[in-house]
């Protein structure tokens, strides 16, 4: 299996893969001397791979790449490469990229039924890593630890009717060095504009969907309306949009 993320400073690629060799690299290498850059002990028919892994690596163009054994048992090293899928669903890809896939497996096909269909739409994992980063989480794969494993089902519409702003619906361009508007993310953020037509600014949008947003969170841990209402306001105060407008006019929350 393989995974890969774009490096958050370069913009390059860089993969994980778990490979089975068939022979046992793990009893006898010596991982204390090669952390050390010692690899007078290292098996000679592991040093040929090595060799023909760097001869490969540039004749087809990439970078260094290293081949160890895993360090502890299988099931540390999945949650290692589990990690590193999570990471993948928030991986920015460039204009163009929508499609481009950020993990896989070889050999024999393999079924995979996600839970959720957020995988695939780059909207979406812009949701999960706006709303990580309003919480101050790490990860968008810490929100499960914190609204529980079945917030999708609680929480799946109010997240789906968020406006964000508007690097989130973007695309990161490396040569412009700045983000720039694609057609997917231009049609979806006219839609989520669009599911409050009553409201009459962008801003005003942004602030009423987000709120209503924390008012659900709040009520899916315990909360009344009215601790609820308070912890929606004590999110939009600390991401500096102000509760203070968000008065009811008419019988609504502007």
């Amino acid at each position: 299996m393989w995974t890969r993320e774009r490096q958050p400073r370069s913009g390059n690629w860089h993969a994980h893969c778990v490979v089975n060799l068939d022979r046992d690299i793990k009893s006898k290498f010596p991982v204390v001397e090669v952390e050390a850059g010692d690899y007078r002990n290292v098996q000679p028919w592991i040093r040929v791979l090595w060799r023909d892994l760097r001869e490969g690596a540039d004749r087809y163009g990439f970078g260094r790449i290293s081949l160890l054994p895993i360090k502890k048992v299988g099931p540390a090293a999945a949650k290692y490469f589990v990690k590193y899928l999570g990471k993948s669903h928030g991986s920015v890809k460039s204009d163009g990229e929508e499609r481009c896939r950020l993990f896989g497996t070889w050999g024999t096909k393999r079924w995979c039924n996600a839970r959720f269909s957020w995988v695939i739409s780059r909207i979406f994992r812009k949701r999960l890593m706006w709303y990580a980063k309003e919480i101050g989480l790490e990860d968008v794969v810490e929100i499960r630890r914190l609204l529980s494993d079945d917030w999708w089902f609680r929480l799946r519409k109010p997240l789906l009717r968020v406006v964000l702003p508007d690097e989130y619906y973007q695309v990161w361009d490396w040569n412009s060095k700045s983000y720039q508007w694609d057609d997917l993310g231009f049609r979806a953020y006219c839609a989520d504009l669009n599911l409050y037509p009553h409201i009459p600014t962008v801003y005003r949008r942004q602030r009423l969907s987000q709120f209503l947003f924390h008012f659900e969170v709040g009520k899916s841990w315990g909360m009344d309306r009215k601790r609820a209402c308070a912890y929606a306001r004590r999110q939009l105060e600390r991401a500096g949009m102000g509760y203070q407008r968000l008065l009811p006019v008419g019988g609504r929350l502007l």
